[in-house]
């Protein structure tokens, strides 16, 4: 009805969330495809709070990780646990450049961080249920020696409202297509990485 199909907007508060990620890896190597099963659990903590009429200032905090491949778990994650990234996004979840993170933390942080900053969606359209849009975000990295380029194509879908711990809430499916590219010098051997996931 017309009293569903208002405007979205976020709302201060505060939220822990659990992050699985189960992905398979094919690299090429002197033409020999090799794939391997990688795997992570993330939970982390979102803060949100007002800063201006239109601001919300955002807080991650990393509460646990754990990431293993098939040379066993990734050694060193524990350094990241209580350090935050924070960044500032307007109520309808349009992020502000200015992103920024315990300094002590580094490249690591940033990479772990960085997806979940950008985990709320930016609402396109009225919250209706069937409503969809399509979003894109571009990011440039730096791994092991490699400039890359990242392309996330994600549909959103309005699949209707639910309850969450007693409020009321919307439901979102979300598909995404991503792209990576990039090249560059690793041990002083020229290396390049493309690849796709959904």
């Amino acid at each position: 009805g017309t009293a569903a199909a208002q405007s979205f907007h976020y709302a201060p508060g505060t939220n822990q969330y659990r992050l699985s990620v189960d992905a398979k890896i094919t690299q090429t190597m002197m033409g020999q495809p090799t794939v391997n099963d990688v795997s992570s659990v993330q939970k982390f903590t979102m803060a949100l709070a007002a800063q201006s009429a239109d601001t919300l200032s955002m807080t991650v905090t990393i509460d646990s990780l754990m990431q293993n491949t098939p040379m066993g778990p990734v050694p060193g994650l524990d350094s990241l646990i209580g350090k935050h990234v924070s960044a500032r996004l307007s109520s309808a979840g349009e992020f502000y450049p200015s992103a920024t993170s315990d300094s002590a933390a580094g490249a690591a942080l940033t990479s772990v961080a960085d997806p979940l900053i950008h985990m709320l969606p930016r609402i396109r359209v009225a919250m209706v249920t069937g409503a969809t849009w399509t979003d894109t975000t571009d990011a440039t990295t730096s791994q092991s020696g490699l400039e890359l380029k990242r392309q996330v194509i994600s549909t959103y879908t309005v699949a209707g409202d639910t309850t969450v711990n007693g409020s009321t809430a919307w439901k979102l499916t979300r598909a995404s297509t991503s792209t990576t590219s990039g090249s560059g010098n690793i041990q002083g051997q020229h290396a390049s990485m493309d690849g796709t996931s959904t």
